[in-house]
């Protein structure tokens, strides 16, 4: 519960992320107002920062860790076609590790960490046929979750996908005709 960062904008516009200690402030990443630079989420063991920055000689944004103590980045990964900006990091609310990153190309593409996760999103998708998928929430134990299934010709239905049964229940459809 601790404030620990801040970031700000520049009077130039360009972007600043900030330790926050007892009596101070300290800028510990910038990037230009050409660049993007952004916090996504702590890592497991609260020491590292995961980051989405597009800082340098980069064309697309990539997801980092940054050390807030030293103020090193570290590449986790950036789209592994080299096409498009980084998407989105999930993460297990149960574990706080990194579940997934996602990018938004002609369609979503998921890359799996968690193999268990995989899996059973690779389950869901056969399941559905192939449609494009969204994991809305989980339970807190991640056993249950929410997911919206959307397709050219299915403008958006959502399921209930049990992990332990493999089950999967239709929930609603957005547009039922």
């Amino acid at each position: 519960g601790a404030l620990r960062l801040a970031s700000r904008t520049t009077d130039a516009g360009d972007s600043e992320i900030l330790r926050v200690d007892a009596d101070a402030l300290s800028v510990i990443y910038t990037c230009t107002v050409m660049e993007n630079c952004a916090p996504v989420h702590f890592d497991k063991d609260n020491k590292q920062i995961y980051l989405e920055t597009s800082k340098g000689d980069q064309d697309l944004s990539r997801l980092a860790l940054l050390d807030p103590a030293a103020g090193n980045e570290t590449l986790v990964e950036s789209d592994p076609l080299g096409k498009v900006d980084f998407g989105e990091a999930l993460f297990s609310e149960k574990t706080d590790t990194l579940i997934a990153t996602i990018y938004d190309d002609e369609k979503q593409r998921y890359y799996f960490k968690d193999k268990g996760f995989g899996a059973d999103y690779a389950l869901i998708q056969k399941k559905l046929g192939g449609k494009q998928l969204a994991i809305g929430s989980t339970t807190a134990d991640e056993q249950r979750w929410l997911i919206t299934a959307n397709s050219d010709t299915e403008p958006g239905e959502t399921y209930l996908f049990d992990r332990a049964t493999k089950a999967l229940t239709l929930q609603y459809r957005i547009r039922e005709r």
